[in-house]
């Protein structure tokens, strides 16, 4: 007589079944016999689908080659993603190597236009402007040192961020009375979430009633009294 061996169920240790799915992956059904799970195709990642249902293969496509040591990994929406080296992270520091005259005063906010870019790494500062490559939280950073011209200008200055998004006031001072510089710094950070391609750049605006603008943001070769700088986080 010959010994026919027997499907173990599950509960004796078994598990149900008495043939195998090639290269596939058993999942447990309580006291049912497994379930199995066909093979993925090749580069699939197999994903949990949670608590009450089986997992199961899908594609996950990363960057065809090997990206920069310290590269991050960032998403276009979908589970693709692709590779964003440090080097191209936009970082930008600008500073303003000559006065401004004639600048501001007559109440408006204008633009302090940092003339000269320390670094700017993936191009994205110009004439005063940083613009977003790429949607994300951003952190900026300015100091503006002003000059009042004698104290016929404004009796306080207040420091903004215009951002596409958003607007955000950053630091104001008064003027010291009989000062006969009247010099004040304004100086201010902020944290701002972009999109890309929105636009932000720093202001300046005096409180004041006078019909012309002769205040003068002050600036000077190789001492950083005015800059402005960012960085994605």
């Amino acid at each position: 007589m010959s010994y026919k061996p027997k499907v173990l169920a599950v509960a004796d240790g078994g598990t149900g079944d008495n043939t195998l799915t090639n290269h596939g992956v058993l999942v447990g059904a309580g006291t049912s016999a497994v379930t199995q799970l066909a093979a993925g195709t090749a580069g699939q990642v197999l994903q949990s689908g949670g608590g009450s249902a089986d997992p199961a293969y899908s594609t996950a496509t990363f960057p065809a080659t090997a990206g920069t040591t310290g590269s991050s990994l960032i998403s276009n929406g979908t589970n693709f993603v692709s590779s964003l080296a440090n080097t191209a992270k936009p970082c930008f520091l600008a500073t303003m190597t000559t006065a401004v005259t004639n600048a501001w005063g007559d109440g408006p906010y204008y633009t302090v236009v940092c003339n000269t870019s320390i670094f700017d790494q993936a191009s994205n500062f110009s004439s005063g402007i940083f613009t977003a490559p790429v949607t994300g939280k951003y952190i900026f950073n300015a100091l503006v040192n002003l000059s009042n011209t004698g104290g016929t200008v404004a009796a306080s200055a207040t420091m903004q961020l215009l951002a596409t998004s958003r607007t955000m006031i950053g630091q104001a001072l008064p003027f010291i009375t009989g000062d006969p510089n009247n010099f004040i710094s304004l100086a201010s950070t902020w944290i701002v979430d972009m999109t890309a391609a929105d636009t932000v750049r720093i202001q300046i605006a005096g409180n004041t009633t006078a019909s012309t603008k002769t205040g003068t943001f002050y600036g000077a070769a190789g001492t950083a009294y005015t800059y402005f700088s960012g960085f994605l986080i």
